[in-house]
């Protein structure tokens, strides 16, 4: 029996015998499509982009073992959302490596817009990753334009059609690619009437010659406060048309659940019983298998705690070792900009420190990191000092506390100015 006989989204034989999950780690997402909205606590409504929780890398590891044990066909693990599993790469790529670490025979699949695969089918195919969803909605930018509002590519962002553009070149190159590397493919194609309904056997033609393996057309669901709330949504009468027409080029699929991003179970049953799981897992520490043991720190040099969180452009790790504090290493921050995405990023990239210790922080960023369990103290001095204030458990008052767009004092040293 084939890898692919055992995924029940691509085998419709398979959605009756096997289960899969999906791990919902990715949050961010990189494109605007005009139908849709991410919602991240909705239990009764079933679409991709809702999800009940969302957890860290470690804590997707320790809710699989969980349902492995009480669920031997579990045999897929996804990665659909609630934002695009490409937007923020390392997660996705260190959650995929872990499940495949616990259990060497599991399926392991992504769900993706398509805009970044060219850059990491590589590093998945490395993780053990042999299936990918991609959504593609247009092959016509002009019809693209339609549908994605913007795009953010390599830092730039990209309007209606040049966004259109942008995506669809990505989506090619990256398919093309991924069917070359031995992995099998999906098509996720919405049925958007008025939009894209005559163009839909199109979609299909193009994949085929790429070399995809299945295409999955399936009606929009309209979206409250979404451009395209107010779309008609597609009859089985269209839907069955659509899929009749493209299936002269690619195999239909017609079996999809429509599922959430933190789904689980038998593709036409889902399981409810795994979401108290899921939020009392969200709940733990980011790693739950092993005590945060750092402390990061802002600074320019690595001597004083001199850069404000939101200009921090590197982060000086410490370790407690022996009764005394071991610089460990730098590690590169998330570039300044992006609102609540970076803030997500940097919770990703200091999850094993408890620390955090600052020349100024805003209040956004200071409830996100507190909410993840990073102590943050905003305060200027030597980093030593602080060190040893955490190390012996006294107060770290005596160090000022930075208060921004106030001189420091510093008779022009340049103690920490920003």
């Amino acid at each position: 029996m084939t890898r692919t006989e055992k995924h029940p989204c691509f085998d419709k034989n398979a959605s009756k015998n096997y289960m899969r999950v999906h791990l919902p780690i990715a949050p961010l997402c990189n494109i605007q499509c005009r139908y849709c909205d991410r919602n991240y606590d909705c239990l009764n409504e079933s679409r991709p982009g809702v999800t009940s929780a969302l957890l860290s890398p470690y804590q997707a590891l320790y809710y699989f073992k969980e349902l492995k044990k009480d669920n031997p066909g579990l045999t897929v693990a996804g990665i659909a959302g609630p934002g695009d599993a490409l937007a923020d790469p390392e997660k996705t790529l260190l959650t995929l490596s872990l499940i495949k670490s616990e259990d060497p025979s599991i399926n392991l699949c992504i769900s993706t817009n398509g805009l970044n695969l060219p850059d990491y089918v590589d590093p998945l195919k490395e993780t053990g990753l042999d299936h990918i969803t991609v959504t593609v909605n247009a092959v016509d930018p002009a019809i693209g334009s339609k549908i994605y509002k913007w795009i953010r590519y390599k830092n730039k962002r990209y309007m209606n059609k040049e966004a259109a553009e942008v995506l669809l070149e990505q989506q090619l190159g990256g398919i093309k690619k991924a069917v070359d590397a031995g992995m099998k493919v999906k098509i996720n194609t919405l049925i958007l009437p008025g939009i894209n309904t005559e163009h839909i056997p199109g979609v299909a033609k193009v994949m085929a010659e790429l070399g995809v393996f299945i295409q999955n057309t399936l009606p929009v669901i309209p979206v409250k406060g979404t451009e395209l709330a107010d779309i008609k949504v597609p009859d089985h009468t269209l839907i069955a048309e659509l899929r009749k027409k493209a299936s002269v080029y690619l195999h239909q699929m017609t079996h999809c659940g429509r599922c959430r991003s933190d789904a689980f179970g038998y593709v036409a049953k889902d399981s409810i019983g795994q979401f108290p799981l899921i939020k009392s897992i969200a709940s733990m520490p980011l790693n739950p298998y092993e005590n945060r043991t750092y402390c990061a720190v802002s600074s320019r040099e690595g001597i004083l705690i001199n850069k404000h969180l939101g200009q921090t452009e590197e982060f000086y790790i410490y370790e407690y070792v022996d009764n005394q504090w071991t610089f460990k290493e730098r590690r590169k921050a998330p570039p300044a900009g992006g609102g609540d995405d970076r803030w997500e990023k940097v919770i990703f990239l200091l999850a094993d420190c408890h620390t955090l210790l600052v020349n100024g922080v805003g209040p956004k960023p200071f409830e996100l990191l507190s909410k993840s369990g990073i102590k943050i103290y905003s305060l200027e001095g030597m980093i030593d000092e602080a060190l040893m204030c955490l190390a012996s458990g006294e107060p770290l008052d005596y160090l000022n506390t930075r208060v921004s767009g106030v001189c420091s004092g510093c008779n022009n040293e340049k103690a920490g100015c920003l």
